[in-house]
């Protein structure tokens, strides 16, 4: 399992999700607050305080990609922007979750251990698609 972990677009359900994941799971968690401010705070008040939780609302790219293990950065349609920031180039293993519908809409803890579980055996650099709750294909 990872030890440090960062994730941007934590007011998207799966974002959320993968939070409450990797603090089960005993790993730090850099939790990155990168759009609609209040619903997320709401979302990890949910969680409470927890010494492996950190909340940012702005982070250093540049550290972000040298501590962590894992960067996965959710976005939806309105959000994709800041995606740009990462690339094949970056030091960190990057996932984009790109949820390309309500992103209200409830993550399943299969989908989620379904995107650890290619996050701990593909590329440094990958894009999962995510629809009606569940992976697509590109």
């Amino acid at each position: 399992m990872f030890h440090h972990v960062a994730v941007f677009g934590v007011h998207i359900s799966a974002g959320f999700k993968l939070c409450e994941f990797f603090i089960n799971a005993g790993t730090e968690v850099d939790a990155i607050i990168t759009d609609q401010k209040e619903m997320a705070e709401e979302r990890l008040m949910l969680i409470g305080r927890n010494a492996l939780l950190k909340i940012h609302e702005q982070i250093d790219f540049d550290e972000v990609n040298s501590k962590n293990d894992f960067i996965y950065y959710c976005c939806d349609e309105k959000s994709e922007h800041i995606s740009e920031r990462f690339n094949e180039n970056s030091p960190s293993n990057i996932i984009i979750l790109k949820v390309m519908d309500d992103e209200q809409e409830d993550i399943s803890d299969e989908v989620i251990q379904a995107i650890i579980n290619e996050s701990e055996i593909n590329e440094q650099y990958k894009i999962i698609h995510i629809q009606n709750g569940r992976i697509v294909d590109n």
